[in-house]
């Protein structure tokens, strides 16, 4: 998985290269606010994000899975989480998802603390082994 990541982060960077050059920097270079939807995918990162949330769909329950997207500022790895996560909730019936940024937490018990009270309050009543 992670040199799938990293072959997707280079060919996106020259992608963006090669757009900006052609359209002299227009607006979407200007902004870095990740994109939201695949409507809105000018690098045809949907399919990646697809068969990335395909595989974490097909996952055995019983199994925990790990995904980072790894890259350089501005590449577009949270346009591709947000890509992912609505494949994800889309394709699995019973996917949870949780959101956690952990930037916004300085240390790492308060981090943990944060990350695991996330994860309990994302998981549905009623899921086998949760306490809701």
């Amino acid at each position: 998985m992670i040199r799938v990541v990293e072959a997707f982060t280079k060919a996106t960077a020259t992608l963006m290269s090669i757009e900006a050059h052609r359209s002299g920097v227009g607006d979407w270079v200007r902004s870095d606010r990740p994109i939201r939807r695949a409507s809105e995918d000018r690098l045809d990162r949907a399919d990646f994000a697809r068969q990335i949330a395909a595989g974490l769909v097909s996952q055995p329950t019983t199994e925990s899975v790990v995904v980072a997207v790894v890259g350089s500022g501005g590449i577009g790895k949270s346009s591709v989480l947000r890509l992912v996560r609505a494949e994800v909730v889309a394709q699995g019936d019973s996917a949870c998802v949780v959101d956690f940024n952990p930037w916004l937490y300085a240390g790492d018990l308060e981090l943990a603390a944060h990350l695991l009270g996330e994860i309990g309050g994302g998981v549905p009543r009623g899921v086998e082994g949760s306490r809701r």
